[in-house]
């Protein structure tokens, strides 16, 4: 995917195009006495390695960080994570530490099945998904299949100004339809206690989207005809609006300050949970396990090493839950 293409992704469709790719590649080996050691491996561009899922930190951790340079100029981050602990279930199951119940998981377990003359391990690592059926739904059935793939594979310079430009529309609505929806899901909770009316519902929404759409059908203009630089100021503006858009359409319609507070802050986890699930889009997974003994079966793949192997991508997550397991057998 083209530079530009990438930028362009991150100011307008934010939501529904990630660009920012991580790679994650952890090793487990599981011990014996059923401790493990733990070694995690992310890498990616900067930005995208300290601004997406959390990384392993603090008391357990053994950390060293360090980046590259290309010979065209191109800096890639490095963060490695090394750990022992007393049993797989002691493997924190996310890093998040403001908001660990709408971070991303993972449940890793190992049992041990002691039979005579031999032991059974199984390993169990369960990544739990993250619902995005409803946003893909909107991407598949706004955009013109022919001019995302002509985006994908020749980037905007390969458009005619037409095609730009309902390009351009296309992905805003998108965007825009994304971000209601979001908004609509943080008042979930809120109408069911009874403390926020259909009535203010609609009334915060309408005035959400029509902020928001204003703000876009200006931004496609500058789009189409902008430089890159003109692109990375519709990115921060595009932040400021989003957040302005939320404040502005919470004050109009609803005058009880609590409740004003309560649904801000409802607002608030929202969109946090979809930053971690947008940021799977792009990431890639894997997971490589060394179990005492011979492994004798997996829903994975078995290298050269012995180790059961797993590779997969983020929005793979998107969907529902993915489940690596694998089971060994080995004399005590």
């Amino acid at each position: 995917m083209s530079s530009r293409l990438r930028l362009i992704f991150k100011v307008i469709s934010s939501a529904i195009f990630l660009c920012g790719c991580l790679e994650h590649d952890e090793e487990i080996r599981v011990n014996a006495d059923g401790s493990v050691e733990v070694r995690r491996l992310a890498k990616g561009d900067r930005e995208d390695l300290y601004g997406g899922i959390a990384l392993p930190s603090g008391p357990g951790w053994a950390i060293k960080e360090w980046s590259e340079t290309d010979s065209e100029g191109h800096e890639q981050c490095f963060y490695l994570a090394t750990g022992r602990f007393g049993s797989a279930a002691e493997i924190p199951q996310t890093f998040e530490k403001s908001r660990p119940e709408l971070a991303l998981r993972c449940v890793t377990s190992v049992s041990i099945e002691r039979k005579p003359g031999f032991q059974i391990y199984e390993f169990t690592r369960v990544f739990k998904g993250r619902d995005a059926h409803k946003y893909d739904v909107l991407k598949e059935t706004k955009i013109e299949k022919t001019l995302s793939e002509k985006a994908e594979k020749e980037g905007l310079d390969a458009f005619l100004p037409e095609e730009k430009r309902a390009y351009f529309e296309q992905v805003a609505e998108v965007e825009l339809e994304s971000q209601v929806l979001r908004h609509e899901e943080a008042m979930v909770e809120l109408v069911k206690e009874g403390r926020l009316s259909m009535a203010t519902r609609e009334a915060a929404l309408g005035s959400f989207r029509s902020i928001l759409g204003d703000w876009l059908r200006s931004a496609i203009e500058r789009a189409v005809v902008g430089s890159e630089a003109d692109l990375a100021s519709l990115g921060e503006e595009w932040k400021a609006k989003k957040a302005e858009a939320q404040r502005v359409s919470v004050e109009k319609t609803i005058e009880d300050p609590d409740l004003a507070h309560a649904l801000l802050q409802a607002i608030e986890a929202t969109e946090f949970k979809w930053s971690i699930t947008e940021d799977l889009s792009d990431d890639s997974f894997k997971l490589r396990v060394n179990l005492p003994g011979r492994i004798f079966w997996t829903n994975g793949l078995v290298n050269e090493s012995g180790q059961a192997t797993w590779e997969f991508d983020g929005s793979e997550l998107q969907g529902g839950d993915l489940t690596c397991r694998a089971y060994s057998i080995a004399e005590p």
